[in-house]
């Protein structure tokens, strides 16, 4: 994991709302209530009726269907109706997991699982053994869980129920995310997704979309998953879904945060946190207040950042959750010895070990080493910073290594050469300060792992080198559209080939000094982003558009005439309007004006031409109050 990540994003949470084999069903008019109880209302259809109504409705909060199902449960116990008794405890084991509230959890689990092997509940019995996984790996490494994986893998094809097939491949290929099986996670969220897509099933596509996001993040890519982040949210918005839009938004601060977008970092983790402490989330507000931690400590204010991680890993103690208390106390580490309070930072590592250590995973392993690193550094010790940077590369390379051999081809494997400079300076400093005399055999050692280091580093220098460059001639790198040179030589082929007709727009983003003067400058980003996402989403594979400079956009439609045009620019407007844009208020539509003129195929009419006409069309849109689309003898307003 990058070694910016001072804590882990909100992982996969929000993925098994899940769907149960039966149709959907229609809500009932009542919630159960005890007056109904009392007065024998209450048959065994209804009550299955409501739990598989509460098995998918994605606007109950959690903690309200964790008391409702136990409410069921002792009614189902009362009148001796096992099925569905294990139904609504099923569903209470999915919720206590989502809130990681382990003890509660486990003693459910405990006492249920049995019950749907004994009983033959095969469905009910691998949506238990799905929340038991998500509960392990909160706790720690198990060996157990680990073969239970890979039993529900040899399940899953064989399953009639498709959705339930689809969680399964999601649910396990998140757990192998987060235990660094990458290449065998990709494979399973490609079988999710392909399962979801072909159910046309939004929800779980979207839960998808969350865990590709999470896996760029990993990788680095934080454009890429910001992108996912962000789809995923404008689904689960339009579904009233609170809870799991509060861990998107999580998310997405967190990504912004690795980006330095500090703003835009703030407003989505405050949005979380309001958004969990409105439906009784107490570990979304606490995460939350975890990373608005992360955001006071890049932002400098180190002492807000001790306070807030330190609050929150008092209260990370109280749930058992080892993850979130390592990713707490790293965060408290971090900013302790940021502020120069070294001492405190150096208490913390004993716990951080023993963490690690219960974690059992690669990412707490190395974020350790790295830690010790430096507070041995800080505290002179030398050669012990050195002996901890020496495992932390070798495990780094081993980690290079096996993914290699996995020939995982969308893994951005890096080296935080920062660090390596650091590194090399420690030992000019050990050197100077403490003469330290290695003898031959520890030279020569040094000697190989640094031209080891430097051999892999100049590899991936050269590899990632040639990339960029090949990115920055044709890409805007703010919004990975085609930049003005890309979209210029597309139209210029285009108007090459003398019988080819097509159609040229050029759009410029209304009011867009306003939004960057009212809402900050990484908001306009957002919004430029966002507009080319929707053209993304919108356009054909026969169409090109990009960035032309500034808010200005040239797009170029294929054997397109005018009414196409403007049926094309309403839906990108739709599009653009859709996604969930931090620091914009909802109420706030982004709009756009557009000059549009056609090339008639045989003509002879070059694109520069071309786009001086249609830039004197968008001028007549603008002048006429703009959100307009200005045709060749008709101006048309592009949203009521």
């Amino acid at each position: 994991m990058p070694p910016h990540l001072a804590f882990y994003t909100r992982l996969f949470i929000t993925t098994v709302m899940l769907t149960t084999s039966f149709a959907t069903v229609a809500k009932p008019s009542n919630i159960i209530d005890e007056a109904e109880i009392a007065a024998g209302n209450v048959t065994q259809l209804t009550m299955l009726q409501r739990i598989e109504y509460l098995a998918q409705d994605q606007a109950l909060a959690p903690n309200d269907i964790i008391t409702e199902t136990e409410q069921l449960i002792r009614l189902a116990q009362h009148n001796q109706w096992l099925k569905n008794e294990v139904m609504a405890a099923t569903v209470q084991v999915e919720m206590l997991a989502y809130m990681e509230r382990v003890e509660e959890a486990n003693t459910q689990i405990n006492h249920y699982l049995p019950i749907t092997e004994s009983q033959h509940f095969q469905e009910l019995n691998i949506r238990m053994q799905l929340a038991q996984q998500r509960i392990s790996d909160s706790v720690g490494y198990s060996e157990e869980v680990e073969q239970q994986k890979q039993l529900l893998l040899e399940i899953a094809p064989t399953l009639s129920n498709r959705h339930l097939a689809g969680k399964i491949y999601l649910s396990v290929a998140e757990r192998q995310y987060a235990h660094n099986q990458l290449d065998q996670s990709l494979k399973n969220m490609q079988q999710a997704y392909n399962i979801f897509f072909e159910l046309d099933d939004q929800v779980n596509l979207s839960d998808v979309l969350n865990s590709l996001a999470n896996l760029y993040n990993y990788l680095g890519d934080d454009l890429a998953a910001i992108d996912y982040f962000k789809q995923a949210l404008a689904i689960k918005k339009q579904l009233k879904d609170e809870f799991s839009s509060a861990v998107i938004a999580y998310n997405l601060g967190i990504t912004y945060s690795h980006l330095n977008k500090l703003e835009l970092a703030e407003q989505a983790l405050a949005e979380s946190f309001s958004l969990s402490r409105s439906i009784d989330d107490e570990i979304g507000v606490l995460l939350a207040k975890a990373g608005l931690g992360s955001v006071a400590r890049l932002q400098g204010d180190y002492e807000q950042a001790i306070k807030l991680y330190s609050e929150t890993r008092e209260a990370f103690l109280g749930t058992g959750v080892n993850r979130d208390i390592y990713s707490a106390t790293l965060g408290l580490f971090d900013s302790h010895f940021a502020a120069g309070n070294i001492a405190q930072a150096q208490a913390l590592l004993p716990e951080l070990e023993q963490l690690a250590s219960q974690l059992n995973a690669q990412n707490a392993s190395l974020k350790l080493l790295r830690r010790q690193a430096k507070n041995a550094y800080a505290m002179g010790e030398y050669q012990q910073a050195y002996n901890k940077m020496e495992s932390y590369y070798e495990q780094e390379l081993a980690v290079y290594e096996h993914e290699k051999k996995k020939k995982l081809q969308t893994l951005k494997v890096r080296f935080d050469t920062e660090m390596a400079q650091q590194n090399n300076e420690l030992l000019k400093k050990d050197l100077q300060l403490k003469q330290l005399q290695l003898d031959s055999q520890s030279n020569q050692r040094l000697y190989l792992i640094l031209a080891i280091l430097g051999g892999a580093l100049l590899l991936f220098r050269q590899f990632k080198h040639r990339q960029f460059y090949r990115d920055l001639a044709m890409k805007d790198p703010l919004t990975s559209a085609a930049n003005r040179r890309a979209v210029i030589n597309a139209g210029q082929l285009i108007c090459a080939n003398s019988q080819s007709a097509a159609t040229i727009i050029l759009v410029d983003l209304d009011n867009f000094k306003q939004i960057n003067d009212s809402f900050g400058h990484d908001t306009g980003d957002e919004v430029l982003i966002a507009f080319a996402n929707a053209c993304k989403q919108t356009l054909r594979k026969s169409d090109t558009f990009g960035r032309y400079g500034g808010e200005e956009w040239l797009i170029l439609l294929d054997q397109a005439n005018e009414g196409h045009a403007v049926a094309v620019l309403k839906r990108i407007h739709q599009a653009l309007n859709q996604q969930a844009l931090i620091g914009v208020p909802n109420d706030q539509d982004i709009n756009f004006s557009s000059g549009v003129v056609m090339r008639e195929a045989n003509s002879e009419l070059q694109l520069d031409t071309l786009i001086n006409l249609a830039d004197q069309r968008l001028y007549q849109a603008k002048a006429s109050g703009r959100n307009a689309i200005q045709l060749s003898e008709q101006l048309v307003a592009l949203s009521s």
